[in-house]
């Protein structure tokens, strides 16, 4: 995918084109990277803001959905902005979130970040991730 940016031109011995990311069209990538086995068999969604861009949430976001959880297809639950780790707002960041729910052979865990999609991303198509777990549950 081709991201804006603003072309300067420097002249050393020569012509060179470099790009630098334009802070002001540039987007945060929030992405559920991994569903997680905890040494406890806690199941822990592996969240990343995978840009260049700080996630910018309004006041009047906080009590939007930012990850919502879905066991064997059934919506379990819902983490608003307000109680995330702001961690994950910075760019290029990494968090886990721990769920209340443990692993089970046959059990099927599909995690949505942004799922009513308020923040604009670079890359809307790599929010979800689904994951059924086998018989040793791992």
């Amino acid at each position: 995918m081709m991201k804006k940016a603003t072309l300067f031109w420097l002249s050393v011995c020569g012509l060179a084109l470099t790009l630098f990311p334009n802070p002001s069209t540039a987007k945060p990538d929030l992405l559920v990277s991994g569903i997680l086995v905890l040494d406890d068999d806690f199941i822990a969604i592996r969240i990343e803001n995978a840009a260049e861009a700080e996630v910018a949430v309004a006041e009047e976001l906080r009590t939007k959905s930012f990850l919502t959880i879905f066991i064997n297809g059934v919506n379990r639950a819902e983490y608003r902005f307000k109680y995330v780790d702001p961690t994950v707002f910075r760019k290029r960041s990494l968090v886990l979130v721990r769920t209340n729910f443990r692993a089970v052979s046959g059990l099927t865990v599909k995690a949505v970040v942004d799922p009513e999609a308020v923040i604009p991303e670079t890359n809307e198509l790599n929010n979800a991730r689904e994951k059924t777990f086998a018989a040793n549950a791992r």
